[in-house]
């Protein structure tokens, strides 16, 4: 059995893996891991934390949502999730400009 340590700011894992039981799953994780596939990504509730931090005052509800994706918060997984977060990166970006002539509101 191989073994990883998975280093995060809460502290270190050590994840071990079967190898003979599914040894395809554990060398395409590894490789991906070693290629620095999953560096930055985040989980669920980190994701959801930040936001909910972002705004504390409420005063930007109108303008702040949460998207979920079939692939989770690796939406670089599946393309038709990484086509739905940019459209949604730009449609944020859209609604949070105020209109021409108005001055921004923070």
């Amino acid at each position: 059995m191989s073994k990883a340590i998975i280093k995060t700011e809460k502290g270190d894992m050590t994840v071990q893996f079967y190898d003979k039981d599914a040894p395809n799953t554990v060398a395409n994780f590894l490789k991906l891991a070693k290629s620095g596939y999953y560096d930055g990504a985040c989980t669920y509730f980190d994701a959801k934390y930040s936001m909910w931090n972002m705004d504390p005052s409420g005063r930007f509800k109108n303008r702040l949502r949460f998207e979920g994706y079939r692939s989770g918060h690796m939406m670089y997984l599946r393309r038709e999730d990484l086509e739905k977060s940019n459209e949604d990166f730009r449609d944020f970006i859209l609604k949070s400009l105020p209109a021409k002539g108005v001055p921004a509101k923070y």
